[in-house]
């Protein structure tokens, strides 16, 4: 396929050098002496910039990176990750529209808010922009592309007035604690017992069944109280069609809260679960600025997953030794349930650690 401009042709090769894991730097041709360091007396200029942990600031301005872009900034932070920053004020609109189609051909459809912003495949909202011309802030583009270790954000901003810009960040790989967890399970913190819950009137009831075999039946529970004082809903999953708890039965819970929940309860329930399980899938632990933003905006939040083998350790998937057990995982979805914390398998969980 014939690629159009060369700044489209320049930046589908720099794409593609990333997605074999080549280095930034060596694929913009860059020496470390070529950027000029930032004083930390100016970085603290930018307070959000400190509190999201950078460390050291580099720039390069003059320069005319993919024929498009006359400035670099470098950041690094504090974990390990660095930011590669490309922006300009333009009205190309052909040309935002080509950085974008190498996006899309390259990292497939990638994400977006479509309550916040609008979508690069939306060419007149690209086209309007460059005019000047905007109805809300709505129309301010922002789309991300996650690829292995990268996050790629293109945006094209309304304030400053069509400032194209692409953040390019390599996210420094975590180490993932697989050491078996020692700290008890949140069978230690749950004021509800599934079993006796079963035994109770459900609110209401839903029977997933194929050619009339019961695949699974969903028992929801909204008069408990506040479990763990946040969660008022509670939906038991049964894979059978009795209404019985069995340890040999796979068996998920959910938890859920769809009222407004504030950000310090999310987080002090996320703190009981990392106290008991430490690190998690990802080397998650402590909350981060960013995720706080994120509960504060009532944003999608992936919060902290732990899958877990027989032996309470991480569960390794592609050890064919090992056998998954049970994961515990919370998080935030405005658009789903809301506030959700869920275990998948707690027939395991209660087979392999309850006293009773």
């Amino acid at each position: 396929m014939m690629l159009g401009s060369k700044s489209k042709r320049k930046f589908n090769a720099f794409v593609a050098g990333i997605k074999c894991g080549e280095d930034v730097p060596a694929l913009l041709g860059l020496q470390d002496d070529d950027l000029d360091e930032v004083p930390f007396t100016r970085m603290l200029d930018n307070p959000g910039d400190i509190a999201s942990g950078v460390i050291r600031m580099r720039k390069l301005s003059g320069i005319s990176a993919f024929d498009m872009f006359d400035a670099v900034t470098v950041k690094d932070y504090d974990s390990g990750d660095i930011k590669y920053m490309f922006s300009t004020i333009t009205s190309e609109c052909h040309k935002i529209g080509d950085f974008a189609e190498v996006l899309f051909q390259e990292l497939g459809p990638g994400l977006y808010d479509s309550t916040r912003h609008s979508s690069f495949h939306e060419d007149e909202k690209i086209r309007t922009l460059a005019r000047g011309q905007y109805l809300n802030s709505q129309d301010e583009l922002v789309h991300i592309w996650i690829h292995s270790q990268w996050v790629i954000l293109l945006q094209y901003r309304i304030d400053p007035l069509c400032e194209f810009s692409i953040f390019v960040t390599h996210k420094k790989p975590k180490e993932i604690d697989r050491s078996i967890r020692r700290n008890g399970t949140i069978l230690d913190i749950l004021s509800v017992d599934i079993r006796e819950v079963l035994e109770l009137q459900e609110n209401s009831r839903l029977i997933d069944a194929r050619e009339r075999d019961v695949r699974f039946v969903d028992y929801r529970y909204d008069r408990l109280g506040r479990i763990m004082g946040v969660f008022s809903g509670l939906t038991v999953r049964l894979f059978q069609r009795n209404k019985e708890f069995r340890e040999d039965v796979h068996t998920n819970v959910t938890f859920t809260v769809r009222a407004d929940v504030s950000t310090r309860s999310k987080i002090d329930v996320m703190d009981r679960l990392v106290r008991i399980y430490g690190p998690d899938d990802l080397g998650l632990k402590d909350i981060e600025l960013h995720e706080v933003d994120l509960l504060d905006a009532g944003e999608y939040w992936t919060g902290r997953t732990w899958n877990f083998n027989e032996t309470h350790g991480l569960w390794n998937i592609e050890n064919d030794h090992e056998r998954f057990a049970y994961s515990v995982a919370i998080g935030y979805d405005s658009f789903e349930a809301g506030f959700t914390l869920s275990i998948i398998g707690y027939n395991n969980l209660i087979s392999l650690f309850s006293v009773r």
